[in-house]
């Protein structure tokens, strides 16, 4: 496991983590904020749309997290997800 890391000077971290359990409910999706100095700035959990599986619940909790980073002014964002997978 890697130890978390700071994002630079004026940028926002977001850390977002998706919940998928079956394609018969919904996904859950929540995300934390900190800043350039590890200060917590917020977080959130959110209610999504039904996907077919984990990395799509995934990628929504990414979507959603940037559209609420843009809704509070925040433009420099660094996306940190768990998701091992890479495309």
């Amino acid at each position: 496991m890697n130890k978390w890391q700071r994002p630079l000077t004026g940028w926002i971290k977001c850390n977002t983590d998706g919940s998928f359990v079956s394609n018969n409910s919904a996904s859950v999706a929540g995300w934390v904020l900190r800043d350039e100095k590890g200060v917590y700035q917020g977080s959130v959990q959110a209610i999504g749309q039904h996907v077919e599986n984990a990395y799509e619940s995934e990628l929504q909790a990414v979507l959603m997290a940037i559209q609420h980073c843009w809704m509070k002014g925040y433009r420099k964002l660094h996306m940190e997800g768990d998701n091992k997978k890479s495309y």
